[in-house]
């Protein structure tokens, strides 16, 4: 028993041993989960999180807002005062709410940009807005008046209501509802507009001075004389997005295209070069009379054929099923898979050049490719983390190649809007692979 259990502890030493021999093991089993750990906690720190929402001014005729009881200063639309006026308003409500959906952080946009900015993960909700923020006052106070067993009715009851021509909602949100963080983002702001309904103090804290005055000089309700009070209208309606491009799944399947040529060439070639090496095979090629740059350039050629194939199948699954579809130049797209391709395969040669083990070889390959599919905004928009690394993150080189799948797919870019990235990609290329072809390891 005695001989057993000193074998089983010379033993158990020889595996530690042979356990810390090999850095690549330590990396990967010790430092590249804290490592993942830090990248997503400053990626998704705050308690409670801030969400974006784009704040936009919708047109409003007149005969809406006199029917209110308001007064606008333009006839077509709020103007920017009112705006600032939503945005402040909205702000402060949230950071009161008692609930724990996040805070929610307004940018004033336009339409358009607003739109842009949902297919490209800036933001997840475009909150439209029909009316002033002086509404939501003047609304409660009418019900509580002429209806008083309507005076505890919240906004959750009546934002289920449809919107019509004649009677619209105070706010509209657009929002992709199969988007799990526009879900939350839905959910932040009616808790703000409800913090609104229930605050009168706050509300009129935050309304202009001018605009006060001019209502409690004409009544308390700021109805015309002899005028009919107009129905309540619903506070908030939700306006689901289903336009290609504002979904989830469109914002997705771009990333993933980019993500598979990324994995598809290190894999391929990074860790298939440091096989050849392991088995003793690169060092009879190359004693042979072999062009070393055609030995790198065939395996470049057989990813690139691979990739193709499996752009094909992910693409026609989603187009089928989804209906995902390209809206930009097919030949600006096979130029950027090209340079894609190019930049990654030079990657993949500059992180095989050195390896001699397939040890190293797994923590070479998934210390590049775990922590950019992380940072690169393949699953969630990269804007999540803070602006001093937003300026980084958004030049490597799985994040421009993703940023600029993205734009021809949803955004309809042509040939002119990606020649910048894919040169970019292009260069990326071929330096690693010139770096990686001086300092390769042949033997």
């Amino acid at each position: 028993m005695k001989q057993w259990l000193a074998q089983l502890k010379t033993l158990t030493a020889v595996n530690f041993y042979g356990y810390f021999r090999e850095p690549a093991i330590i990396f990967w089993a010790l430092i590249f989960p804290a490592g993942i750990a830090g990248v997503l906690g400053v990626a998704f720190q705050g308690k409670p999180p801030e969400i974006p929402i784009a704040l936009v001014a919708d047109t409003a005729s007149s005969s809406q807002a006199e029917s209110m009881g308001i007064s606008h200063s333009s006839p077509k639309a709020l103007d920017e005062v009112q705006i600032r006026q939503w945005k402040n308003a909205l702000e402060e409500a949230s950071r009161r709410s008692a609930g724990d959906s996040g805070r929610i952080k307004i940018e004033i946009m336009e339409e358009e940009e607003a739109r842009l900015a949902i297919k490209r993960g800036r933001i997840y909700l475009m909150a439209k807005v029909n009316l002033p923020v002086a509404s939501l006052r003047i609304n409660r106070s009418r019900a509580i008046s002429s209806h008083p067993d309507r005076s505890q009715k919240t906004l959750s009851e009546r934002a289920a209501k449809p919107s019509s021509k004649s009677q619209p909602a105070v706010v509209e949100a657009h929002y992709d509802a199969n988007n799990p963080e526009a879900r939350l983002s839905i959910l932040a702001l009616q808790q703000a507009l409800t913090r609104l309904e229930i605050d009168p103090v706050l509300l009129e804290s935050l309304e202009d001075s001018r605009e006060r005055g001019r209502q409690s000089s004409g009544g308390s309700e700021n109805l015309q004389d002899g005028a009919k009070p107009a129905p309540e209208p619903p506070v908030l309606v939700s306006q689901e997005m289903d336009a290609i491009g504002g979904r989830y799944i469109d914002f997705l399947i771009p990333g993933l295209l980019a993500v598979g040529i990324m994995n598809s060439c290190m894999w391929g070639v990074g860790y298939g070069l440091i096989d050849l090496r392991v088995k003793k095979l690169m060092r009879r090629m190359a004693a042979s009379p072999m062009h070393k740059s055609a030995f790198l350039t065939s395996h470049f050629v057989a990813r690139m054929a691979f990739t193709i194939s499996e752009a094909f199948i992910l693409f026609g699954f989603a187009h089928f099923l989804f209906d995902v579809s390209i809206q930009g130049s097919l030949v600006a797209l096979l130029l950027l898979f090209l340079c894609g391709n190019v930049a990654w395969s030079g990657v993949g040669i500059l992180c095989s050049s050195r390896g001699r083990s397939m040890h190293t070889a797994n923590g070479i390959v998934n210390a590049v490719t775990l922590p950019l599919t992380m940072l690169s905004g393949i699953f969630f928009s990269y804007h999540n983390f803070p602006e001093w690394s937003q300026a980084i993150i958004q030049w490597l080189p799985l994040t421009v190649l993703a940023d600029t799948a993205r734009a021809i797919f949803i955004e309809g870019a042509g040939l002119a809007q990606a020649l910048i990235p894919s040169l970019i990609l292009l260069a990326t290329g071929l330096i690693t692979a010139s770096i990686g072809l001086k300092i390769y390891r042949w033997h």
